[in-house]
């Protein structure tokens, strides 16, 4: 009988996504307090004793660039609507010269198309004249922007 009642935990747990050996298994069966507070067999406690398990090898190391907090306080508040907060946000990061030249030329061409979007289209276009002095590669996203705005874009850089 108590063979049964094992396997029969022991195929619960697996059932329910159980981590662990066989041996931990029957050495500690699975309670119905296991399954029904935890959805699965909770782990054995760990020795008190055990070496620290080394660190994992890196094989490919990925990059991750940081957004300049204004920079993406700026994007969010443009995703947003609110295009009078993103032009404030998104030109303390184009005036803060610790950031890089794409990240202030990325900020300024969002505070112009956001400034195109209020109706203050002089400021558009002084953004986005300098936006690409900084980067003349600049380019605005067609799917993100509306046509007006890329048209205005391309105006500016036109005339550069």
């Amino acid at each position: 009988m108590f063979k049964e009642i094992v396997a029969l935990s022991f195929a619960a747990a697996l059932l329910l996504g159980c981590t662990g050996s066989v041996d931990e298994l029957i050495q500690r069966p699975i309670d119905a307090t296991d399954v029904l507070l935890f959805g699965r067999h909770k782990p054995a406690a760990a020795p008190q004793h055990q070496t620290p398990a080394s660190p994992p090898v890196v094989r490919h190391e990925t990059r991750y660039v940081k957004v300049p907090a204004e920079l993406e306080s700026g994007l969010r508040a443009f995703s947003g609507c609110q295009y009078e907060a993103a032009i404030q946000l998104l030109d303390e990061a184009a005036n803060n010269s610790a950031y890089t030249l794409a990240d202030r030329a990325k900020a300024y061409l969002y505070s112009g198309v956001a400034c195109f979007y209020v109706g203050r289209e002089e400021g558009a276009r002084a953004r986005f004249k300098t936006a690409l002095e900084w980067q003349p590669s600049l380019a605005p996203n067609h799917d993100e922007f509306t046509p007006e705005a890329v048209h205005m874009f391309e105006q500016v850089k036109a005339g550069i």
